[in-house]
């Protein structure tokens, strides 16, 4: 075994698909997560400690032993930020920095920091989107996200921590909750195969940069696996797709014309965002494979695979 990684959050949508990628790579999994993961039971080889990473005396015992701590971790979504912008502080960047002092101590050596690729930059003028662009970020969400980016570069210059920022677009993939409220590509496809309206905040120009999420996990584990330069790396398939042209892909995909509804852009969402990723690529060799398309069959076969067990089971989540 390399060394043992601990993934806080790790029972999310990322973090499911990156625990199996570290253990495939040949390092040892652990991970603190107060929620069980959505759509699979416990994987064999990996250690699960249930808890909050806000809970400073349990991120010191799920600490113990590993070398790399991957925070996934993050309280809210742009839109819900809004709400109690002051939580967002309490609640993300505060409860980051009582985790990061557990280095202090001795108990953490290097962080690599899931921060997000849209909402730090917020709505940038050129595309794609390189590391270099000014961080303008436009809801209390990206400002969380950019603070913890902060206070990583601080405690790496007193006291000599060594992190990694990856700044991610648009995940999607199997797994990836249908029902929640990020993850355009699950959500449109549950919504045609159950013939609903499609809801679509603004009129559909919005351009996005869709990464599959085995792309996204290549790459951080490439990361982890070249070593931590206290730098931040775009990871994005560097190709942007807008929000009618997602639809009609989807539609294709799927054989169904879907239903869709446009409503009032918010203000607080990123119009475009697409990254550039040459720098990630020059340093560690890795490049996008799947392509949208590809990754929306993948994803397609799983929700209708999971549709037809939860039906089969009685299960209410496909029914409603």
């Amino acid at each position: 075994m390399k060394c043992k990684v601990l993934l806080v959050g790790g029972n999310g949508f990322i973090g499911s698909h990156l625990s199996g990628h570290l253990l495939e790579a040949g390092y040892g999994v652990r991970i603190l997560d107060p929620h069980k993961e959505l759509f699979r039971e416990k994987s064999e080889g990996i250690e699960y400690i249930n808890g909050s990473f806000a809970n400073t005396f349990l991120v010191r015992e799920a600490i113990e032993g590993c070398e790399v701590l991957v925070q996934l971790a993050h309280s809210t979504i742009p839109a819900s930020s809004l709400i109690h912008p002051e939580q967002e502080v309490l609640d993300s960047v505060g409860a980051f920095v009582n985790m990061i002092n557990c280095f202090k101590t001795g108990y953490i050596k290097k962080v690599l920091f899931l921060s997000s690729g849209g909402a730090v930059y917020g709505n940038a003028n050129l595309m794609p989107i390189t590391e270099a662009f000014d961080t303008n970020p436009i809801s209390p969400y990206g400002v969380a996200k950019l603070m913890i980016e902060k206070y990583l570069f601080m405690f790496s210059y007193l006291y000599d921590l060594k992190y990694i920022i990856v700044r991610p677009s648009n995940p999607y993939g199997p797994r990836q909750n249908f029902r929640g409220n990020q993850g355009v590509i699950p959500i449109f496809l549950d919504k045609m195969l159950r013939k609903e309206i499609i809801q679509v905040w603004g009129d559909g120009t919005a351009i996005k940069d869709y990464i599959y999420i085995g792309d996204l996990c290549k790459a951080v584990v490439s990361l982890i696996e070249t070593g931590f330069d206290n730098s931040v790396y775009n990871i994005g398939s560097g190709t942007g797709t807008n929000l009618k042209q997602l639809l009609a892909s989807l539609s294709n995909v799927c054989g169904i014309k879907p239903s869709v509804e446009y409503l009032v852009s918010n203000r607080f969402d990123v119009h475009d965002s697409v990254l550039c990723s040459d720098k990630l690529s020059a340093r560690t060799g890795w490049h996008p494979t799947v392509s949208l398309e590809d990754g929306m069959s993948r994803t397609l076969d799983w929700l209708s695979t999971f549709h037809q067990l939860a039906k089969d089971q009685g299960s209410g989540m496909a029914g409603g």
